[in-house]
C-alpha cells in the first residue's frame, strides 16, 4: 500500500474536518436524546472511495485521533 504525499495530506485534512465537527457541532445536537457518532462513518466511507486497505488504515487513524 503505497500513499502519495497528496493522498495522506488530503486524508488528514479530511480527518481534521471531521473530528472538529463531530466535537463541536454534533455535541450539541440530540435525536432521541442521543448524539450523533459521525466519526464511525469515516472508515465505511473511506474504504468505498479508496480502497480497503486504506479505509482500514483511515479508521485506525481516525480512531486515534477521536481518543
Amino acid at each position: 500500500m503505497n500513499l502519495t504525499a497528496r493522498e495522506v495530506i488530503r486524508m488528514l485534512l479530511v480527518l481534521l474536518v471531521v473530528v472538529v465537527v463531530q466535537f463541536t457541532l454534533c455535541l450539541d445536537l440530540r435525536i432521541g436524546g442521543a448524539h450523533p457518532d459521525i466519526i464511525l462513518g469515516v472508515a465505511p466511507v473511506a474504504g468505498l472511495a479508496i480502497g480497503a486497505r486504506k479505509g482500514a488504515l483511515v479508521g485506525f487513524v481516525v480512531g486515534l485521533g477521536a481518543d
